[in-house]
């Protein structure tokens, strides 16, 4: 920027840089100095600006030149007068024209500065409103699927319940799986969401195949029992003196346990208290599972008396005398190992047929009725018939 410029610019109360304006008021301070300069100051100058040299002892011939010369240098310093430039009336209006402009510029730029904070501050707002918006519908969403998992919770502990009966667990599981169905298809228009509420229907979809699980077990064993019970059934009304006792019928422990404590006559305790005995004997000799007891109820009047000490099934010795045992274990084990090694294998030492009346043509002497064949018959038909009227 030009001197003239700048001068006009402080003449109109314009501002310009920090040099600037330092350079201005040196200017000033110079021009007031130049006119009150002191003849002192004046030599000193002189002598810092090398016009005078520092005075010497010499002749006055000598001395005459250098006197004019510095009088002369002096009268230059005190005639000094600063040059000022003229500026001109256009130029003056150019110049403020000029300035006003840049003000207006620069007026323009921080409104337009202004107006780009606003819009951006207008965009974070329309921002958080959507976001608050997308939250409170999500919450919404999350609320309504929180409710239809908390539904399928419900039925899957009524499932739980309804464990004996058959008809109404699989409605309520064709139920269940329906609202899982819908639920996860709900999920999955939201991919990256309700992470929480995925994890628990998981947790649910294993709960139901759990109670899946355990309601075919159910079934299975209900169905099962239902076989096992017409299996008594069957053995009660058709069995006989005649039929093979050395085959099982497939009745399972907790099943057989029950029949024994089913059981009224004598001392019932002893098949009670021995009922898993019982069936393990049976199992592991290969037995109806009615002969043994049957036996035990014909030969010590429903083991309320016993021949000898815990000796349930008349066991005797070879001397004619019957044998004692120390335990009710080892009295049941005793008739159940001697059937299955002398009287039912073919290669047995008293093999006379499979069924009762080939085991009493030795077992029980002298016998020529064969009423041992017909009294165990009847006691393992009657163990039969008081169990299946516990079930009417």
């Amino acid at each position: 920027m030009s001197s003239k410029m700048k001068d006009l610019y402080y003449f109109f109360g314009g501002e310009v840089d920090s040099q600037d304006i330092l350079a201005r008021k040196r200017r000033e301070r110079a021009v007031k100095n130049t006119t009150k300069v002191s003849f002192t100051s004046v030599m000193s100058m002189a002598l810092v600006a090398g016009l005078v040299t520092t005075p010497v002892v010499c002749s006055a011939a000598q001395r005459q030149p250098q006197e004019k010369a510095e009088q002369t240098a002096l009268e230059e310093l005190l005639n000094f007068e600063p040059k000022t430039e003229e500026i001109s009336l256009q130029e003056q209006i150019d110049s403020f024209v000029f300035w006003g402009r840049m003000q207006q510029v620069e007026r323009n730029m921080e409104a337009q500065k202004l107006m780009e904070e606003a819009v951006k501050a207008e965009e974070k707002a329309r921002i958080q409103a959507e976001n608050f918006v997308s939250t409170m519908q999500e919450m919404t969403v999350e609320g309504k699927l929180s409710v239809k998992l908390a539904k399928i919770s419900d039925n899957l502990n009524s499932l739980s319940a309804l464990t004996e009966h058959p008809e109404q667990a699989e409605k309520l599981e064709a139920k269940i799986a329906s609202q899982m169905k819908r639920l996860k298809e709900c999920f999955s228009e939201y991919p990256r969401q309700f992470e929480s509420l995925k994890l628990s229907l998981k947790s649910e979809r294993k709960r139901l195949k759990i109670y899946q699980q355990l309601r075919k077990e159910y079934e299975e064993a209900l169905e099962k029992r239902r076989q096992e019970i017409e299996s008594v059934r069957s053995f009660y009304h058709s069995f006989s003196r005649y039929a093979d006792v050395s085959g099982r019928m497939g009745i399972s422990k907790e099943h057989f346990r029950q029949i024994m404590y089913s059981i009224p006559y004598g001392n019932a305790s002893v098949f009670r208290n021995n009922a898993d005995f019982l069936w393990e004997l049976s199992e592991k000799y290969g037995l109806n599972e009615f002969l043994l007891p049957g036996i035990c109820a014909w030969e010590s009047g429903w083991a309320a008396d016993p021949i000898e000490a815990n000796n349930f099934s008349s066991q005797r010795k070879n001397d004619g005398s019957y044998f004692s045992y120390e335990s009710e274990y080892a009295g049941i084990e005793a008739v159940a190992s001697n059937l299955a090694g002398n009287y039912l294998p073919v290669n047995g030492k008293y093999y006379n047929g499979k069924s009762l009346m080939g085991i009493n043509i030795l077992y029980c002497q002298p016998d020529p009725n064969r009423e041992w064949a017909g009294g165990v018959s009847d006691c393992m038909r009657m163990i039969a018939r008081e169990y299946l009227a516990t079930l009417e």
